[in-house]
Parts: C-alpha cells; structure tokens; sequence
C-alpha cells in the first residue's frame, strides 16, 4: 500500500482509508504496545467503545481541520435537541444514518461546536492556517540498532516542520492538563512525532469543551520529552522480542525468565 506514497516527506491528502491500511508503527500502537503488550503480540485488536465524547472530538476536528467532509460525515439534526433511540422516528434516522456511513448529531451538540467556533475562531486560525491539515509522513525511527517503519498523521504541520495538535478536553488548565498528558500518554505522541519527521516544536492546542471553551496552549519541556523517548524504546524493545509477550501473564523487563515477581506497597500506605 504504501509503495505508491513518498517517506520522509510531507503527503497531502491522503484518504484515511489507505493511511490505515499502511502497515507501521504509529503513536497509538505505541501507547497500546506500553499499556498491554498482549494485544500487539498475538495480533488482537484492542476492543473499543463509542462514546459521545469521540463522536464530539471527531466532530470538533473535521469543523477546523476539514470542514468541506462534514455533509459526507455526519447526518446533522439540528430540530433536535437530543436523540433518544427509544423514539422510532430517531431509532429509523440512526438505522439510515448507519446505512449511510455517516454519524448522527442533534442540535444540542451541534449548538455547542457552532458556539466553541464563534468565541474561539481567532485561535484556531493563528494555529491552524498557512500549513497542512491531517498530513501524513511515513519515514523509519531509529531504536538502537533497529529501524522501524512508521506512520504519523498530523493535525497540523507547517513547511518549517512545526506541529499543531487539537485536544478537546473537561479543563485546560495548566495543572489538569499536565495530567490528562501524563494518563492518556500525549507525551509519547508529542515526541513519536517530533522524532519522525525532525520537527522544530509540537504545540498543543487545549480547549475546554464546555462554556467559556478556555484554551491552554503548551508545549512538553526537555525532560519529559527525554522520558516520552525511553518509553517509546521500550515499546520498540518489546516489538524485537513479540514471542515473550504472547502470554496473558505480565513480566518485569528486568527478569526475563520469572513471571513472579516482588512487590512493595506505595509509599503512601506507609504513612496511614
């Protein structure tokens, strides 16, 4: 599939379609490999849930991102507020909106996209104008001694290599997003990125998803930055060792043949 694309340069309008099809490495495998090898082993594909908060983040990012997809995306219902597949009328507009491959959004959700789009518009054009939206590089990122074959698709990428990320999150603020970094590993994803195509800064772009739709923008320091690199080795490490990972067992690294392993309790019970 990917013989008919360029590496290490970046690709415009690349349908979504083909960009997962292409066999490689991406920052969602990677965070997966680190949260549970078992999957990556033996070839499973994790289990995911639906959630109205994708169907809000999706929505969000095809609004800045690309907004001529809407109308093949997303059947629109504006005239109603929230949809109840308990009404038949809403159950039938699911059941063709699914025919259609598209996703519902009533107008409850709609309001609030057109609202975050209103207060926020200046943002979204100073970080997401005069670049590429959704472009995608497929290059080979060096661990070690091996070479693993990539792919990234960004938010936003300029010519000088600089990349903009969109997060719609519950707060912006400094303090709660450091955390929402630290558990859904957007550190990994900052770094895998930077380290791919060389790129001169990653930003995110953090808006609340709810009124006054604050933004936080940031950028990682230098030393998480460092520790987002150790870890994404590690989950090269264990791609080059596939067969140690293949049972539903977890294994400490740092003891290759014994499963069993000494625990302590956390500092913290100490001190109850």
């Amino acid at each position: 599939m990917f013989e008919k694309y360029p590496k290490n340069q970046i690709i415009v309008d690349m349908p979504f379609d083909d960009y997962r099809a292409i066999k490689a490495m991406n920052q969602s495998t990677i965070k997966e490999i680190l949260e549970n090898p078992f999957y990556y082993c033996n070839g499973v594909k994790k289990p995911c849930t639906e959630s109205k908060a994708l169907d809000f983040g999706s929505l969000m990012h095809d609004l800045i991102l690309t907004p001529d997809e809407i109308g093949a995306k997303y059947q629109i219902l504006k005239d109603i507020d929230k949809i109840d597949l308990r009404n038949k009328e809403h159950k039938a507009l699911k059941e063709q909106a699914d025919k259609d491959g598209k996703t519902l959004i009533d107008g409850t959700l709609w309001a609030e996209t057109q609202a975050i789009l209103e207060i926020n518009g200046d943002v979204f054009k100073a970080f997401f104008d005069n670049g590429y939206k959704e472009a995608v590089w497929l290059g080979d990122l060096q661990s070690g001694e091996k070479s693993h074959f990539c792919k990234a698709r960004f938010d936003f990428l300029d010519d000088e290599l600089n990349i903009v990320d969109l997060k719609f999150v519950q707060s912006s603020k400094k303090a709660d997003f450091i955390k929402a970094v630290a558990n859904f590993g957007y550190h990994i994803q900052s770094k895998f990125y930077m380290d791919l195509i060389n790129a001169r800064s990653f930003t995110f772009v953090a808006v609340e998803k709810k009124y006054p739709y604050m933004v936080g923008l940031y950028q990682l320091d230098s030393v998480s930055l460092d520790f987002a690199r150790k870890k994404i080795d590690e989950a090269f490490e264990i791609v080059s060792q596939k067969e140690k990972y293949q049972k539903n067992v977890w294994l400490d690294k740092e003891f290759e043949n014994n499963a069993v392993q000494t625990i302590s309790l956390p500092s913290y019970a100490f001190y109850e």
